[in-house]
């Protein structure tokens, strides 16, 4: 049966269908609007008209002629409004501000207490940082527009629902609608994996399929399909941290043997490095977060244990990466969390790994590492998206 669209929702798809076309071609005329988008011209000037009035679009001069008046072109006011990301880790909160174009305007990084964290407390903390957030903010015409959290944990994006954070111990919280409460915004969660791999997406458009692997205290992916992100049935798609790499190995949270996280996460290298390197020297143990940092100081300064470390965690990534790049034949996989800082110490081993390991046809992936800020970024413009600007809505043209 034929979805019916009334006029009020025609005219809503093809404003949205004109400012996405603006926002991706700067400088663009109300004539190539016309051509682009299969309206005609009366009707791109009227929308243009109302874009313009509520400030969402500006002019920005005449353009070149081929003939007759020159065109004035047109541009998408990325200030016009503002969105707030929050990227929670286990030690750490990433906040930041991004306008609509998700360029990062104000960036703070806070500490995190997990093992003594409530979830009370976790959302005093949030709130507390957000109000921070929102004073700070510039003045724009449509202000904040909403609030985006990225989580390392099982969450429900749809209902803004936190079944389980591993490592806080937070269960069973109904976040979203507690701080839309509290600051009358939209608040949307969602998977830290599944905001990294959409802000990435947002820089790569012409890819088609990518997969974002956080590298933390544990890992987890998100995956870009046709220019989807695929989430699954329950909306836990990426769990790669769980997959079985040795069916007799180390035990894992989740209560099974060898997963991926055991060996290649930061908890991976902790636990290694205190093992085998710093047994015999209580001087090198590190306690927690400060094995990344500690060790990348170490290897730049050329230190031989620091470096196999970095090469043994690099192996043991490789060795997952190469299964990703095999079941999904991705376009490009992207390395985020911390260790991208570590790059040039795991890269080689990493890139050997998985191209040995991988099938000759998946071999050619791209394998790139993320800023630290990704995530955060991602969760800001995911609630922008699904806001304002509403990217995935179908063309009505009429």
């Amino acid at each position: 049966m034929a979805m019916v669209i009334d006029a009020a929702e025609m005219r809503r798809r093809n404003k949205l269908t004109v400012l996405n076309a603006i926002r991706n071609q700067p400088g663009i005329s109300r004539a190539a609007l016309s051509e682009a988008t299969g309206m005609n011209k009366a009707t791109v000037s009227s929308l243009v008209a109302e874009l313009m009035d509520e400030r969402f679009v500006i002019e920005v001069g005449p353009g070149s002629s081929t003939g007759g008046r020159r065109p004035i072109r047109l541009q998408f006011h990325a200030e016009a409004a503002y969105s707030i990301g929050i990227d929670v880790q286990i030690h750490s909160v990433r906040l930041v501000l991004c306008n609509l174009n998700h360029a990062v305007v104000l960036e703070h990084l806070l500490p995190m207490s997990p093992a003594s964290m409530s979830s009370a407390e976790l959302v005093g903390q949030l709130a507390d940082s957000i109000r921070h957030l929102l004073a700070e903010a510039p003045e724009s015409p449509h202000g904040v527009i909403g609030i985006g959290i990225s989580l390392p944990g099982l969450v429900n994006y749809r209902t803004g629902y936190i079944h389980y954070i591993p490592n806080m111990g937070i269960r069973d919280l109904p976040l979203a609608e507690i701080l839309q409460a509290e600051f009358r915004l939209p608040v949307l969660i969602d998977n830290d994996a599944n905001c990294g791999a959409w802000a990435i997406y947002r820089d790569h458009t012409a890819v088609d399929s990518l997969v974002f692997v956080n590298v933390g205290i544990g890992i987890g992916a998100g995956v870009i399909v046709n220019g989807q992100l695929y989430r699954g049935t329950s909306g836990l798609a990426g769990e790669y941290g769980h997959m079985t790499i040795d069916p007799m190995g180390l035990r894992c949270s989740c209560g099974n043997r060898g997963c991926w996280e055991q060996y290649a996460s930061e908890s991976a290298l902790l636990a290694h490095w205190n093992e085998v390197y710093a047994r015999t020297n209580p001087g090198l143990h590190c306690t927690g977060y400060d094995v990344v940092p500690r060790l990348v100081e170490l290897a730049q300064a050329g230190d031989e244990d620091a470096l196999r470390a970095f090469a043994h965690l690099g192996y043991h990534l490789g060795v997952g990466l190469a299964n990703i790049a095999n079941t999904l034949n991705p376009e490009m996989i992207v390395i985020g969390g911390r260790l991208a800082a570590a790059e040039r110490f795991l890269r080689a081993e990493m890139e050997h790994t998985l191209r040995a390991r991988a099938l000759p046809v998946a071999r050619d992936v791209r394998l790139t590492m993320a800023e630290a800020s990704v995530q955060a970024v991602g969760a800001a413009g995911i609630v922008a998206e699904e806001t304002l600007l509403r990217t995935g809505d179908a063309p009505a043209v009429g």
